[in-house]
């Protein structure tokens, strides 16, 4: 008996408790805040180094706090372009998902533009392809923290034609939950 005991006590030793998988992330970024805008972001991860993300993003540029350091003011000064309002939803596909990692993205929307700051607004669809490098940290209570940045590029297209594109450097900082 106490052999078996024993052998017992040498095997639970040895046996250690799964860690707690976290398949799905829901996270806002943080940045979004300062352009008067609201980006969510739902992550799956299918394997250990494979994540498929799902952005939706909403601006509004005249809510922003700080109306002179925006993006949109600068897309403005880069094109003559003044996006009023802006919504856009897609699909990336994140490699490594702890730790530093690559996100080829593609998101497609829609936007509202106005050419001149008096001219009637525009509706334009809009397509975003992005590529993030960046680093992302889950903790054990679920929080998770995610910094990336990388070149995008704006197609901004009415009735199907090209109307005008330009690159652009998008920076994340996003804030979550995982589940």
């Amino acid at each position: 008996m106490i052999k078996k005991l024993l052998v017992f006590c040498l095997f639970c030793s040895f046996v250690q408790a799964q860690p707690t998988i976290r398949h799905n992330n829901l996270s806002i970024n943080a940045f979004s805040i300062l352009w008067g805008g609201f980006d969510l972001r739902y992550e799956y991860q299918y394997n250990s180094w494979l994540t498929f993300t799902v952005p939706v993003d909403l601006e509004f540029a005249a809510v922003s706090p700080l109306p002179n350091l925006t993006q949109q003011m600068v897309k403005a000064l880069a094109t003559g372009m003044f996006p009023t309002m802006q919504f856009a939803s897609g699909f990336g596909a994140r490699f490594n998902y702890e730790g530093f990692y690559v996100e080829p993205m593609i998101k497609v929307g829609y936007s509202r533009i106005t050419l001149v700051p008096t001219a009637d607004p525009m509706n334009y669809v809009l397509i975003r392809p992005i590529v993030y490098l960046g680093y992302q940290r889950t903790f054990s209570s679920g929080l998770s923290l995610n910094v990336g940045a990388g070149p995008s590029f704006n197609f901004f297209l009415p009735k199907g034609v090209l109307v005008n594109s330009f690159p652009f450097f998008d920076v994340m900082m996003g804030v979550g939950y995982a589940f």
